[in-house]
């Protein structure tokens, strides 16, 4: 599932207006993370306008107790898979030739920031470059946040879990900075993606998975804990993969962020039936201490580009426009003017980012 964002797709989609079968939805009644029952319907007749693959109206509601946005009803575990049969995580990188030349001259430029700043001893790249970093000083902390803030690899094999791994790209980031990598992707079109990297993947869910316990150094999770039906479980089986000391890398969409705030129910955020639990800060913090993990830190990782995207096509969604047709209009300047007074006025606050990553630790004594 992966953070790369898609590319163009086709025009002149619309939400599919029939129903989710009733055979395949789940009625919970209670707070899929916590149990809690008293809660507070926050959206309704909620539609898939962003890949628009998924039939069904759907409600969002917030748990009194515990504070997450989850939906209800939702898609079974068996039937879930529908919603995503035109999800981005199908697609490789571009590869054109201009792209290919622009993103290794990103590539070289990043490589030689990261050997400077965090120690690692990447091949490729431009001399120097890192001194671009000097000029554009907030792409420092979105470069450590595209490496996930790994640290350098001690000598020997440190292993990273990567999962809902998407096309790999991120776990050839990781090899290349000398990890022992695998990942696990339930999306088999994925899957296919990432063994062309020549990647080890696991093709099925989390909970499917035979792997190691006590094992993993660090494992990562970039846009997918909103994806799974019972997230608390998900960390559970987490915590017993990592060793002692190990770490968990966690990005989420953040529930309080500022296109929800702005264009409510068609916030790109929402993604509906695909998002089934949604946190904010203080949500997802308290749901790793109660799992058991130390030193829980959110990080601050202010990504104008990534989260004006996500605001950009929120406009596009308010407007009945497909978010990724290649003749779609982009949002007009006066949508960018208040998101960038807006992003300028919190830079150091994290409550209202579009996204949310935290980092938590496996206690040593475990």
């Amino acid at each position: 599932m992966d953070n790369n964002r898609p590319s163009a797709r086709p025009p002149a989609r619309r939400p599919v207006e029939l129903d989710w079968p009733e055979d395949d939805l789940e009625r919970l009644g209670h707070c899929p993370v916590c149990g809690a029952t008293a809660r507070q319907l926050v959206f309704s007749g909620l539609k898939d306008k962003i890949f628009f693959c998924a039939p069904g109206s759907w409600s969002n509601w917030r748990c009194h107790s515990c504070d997450v946005v989850y939906l209800d009803p939702r898609p079974t575990l068996q039937s879930i898979g529908r919603a995503y049969e035109a999800y981005y995580t199908h697609e490789l990188p571009p590869t054109s030739v201009v792209s290919r030349i622009s993103a290794a001259l990103r590539t070289r430029i990043r490589n030689s920031y990261l050997n400077k700043q965090l120690g690692y001893q990447l091949k490729n790249t431009l001399p120097l470059g890192w001194m671009a970093y000097m000029f554009f000083a907030s792409q420092a902390a979105v470069t450590e946040n595209t490496v996930r803030h790994l640290p350098r690899p001690a000598k020997g094999a440190c292993k990273l879990l990567d999962i809902g791994c998407g096309n790999g790209e991120f776990l050839k980031i990781a090899q290349d900075i000398g990890y022992n990598v695998q990942g696990v992707e339930f999306d088999p079109a994925a899957c296919a993606a990432a063994a062309g990297f020549g990647l080890k993947v696991f093709q099925g869910s989390l909970e499917e998975a035979i792997l190691p316990q006590n094992y993993f150094d660090q494992i990562t999770l970039s846009h997918v804990l909103e994806h799974f039906h019972n997230p608390r479980s998900a960390l559970a089986k987490i915590f017993t993969l990592l060793r002692p000391g190990g770490r968990v890398w966690i990005t989420v969409p953040n529930i309080s962020g500022y296109s929800i705030q702005k264009f409510s129910e068609n916030s790109r955020l929402l993604e509906p039936p695909r998002h089934l639990v949604m946190f904010d800060t203080k949500s997802l913090a308290s749901i790793l201490a109660a799992a058991g993990y130390q030193n829980i830190i959110c990080k601050n990782t202010k990504d104008f580009n990534y989260q004006y995207f996500t605001v950009n096509q929120s406009w596009m969604i308010e407007n009945g426009l497909d978010p990724y047709a290649t003749d779609t209009p982009a949002a007009p300047a006066h949508v960018k003017r208040e998101f960038l007074a807006a992003y300028q006025s919190s830079i150091n606050e994290i409550e209202h980012d579009e996204i949310i990553t935290f980092t938590a630790h496996k206690p040593v004594s475990c």
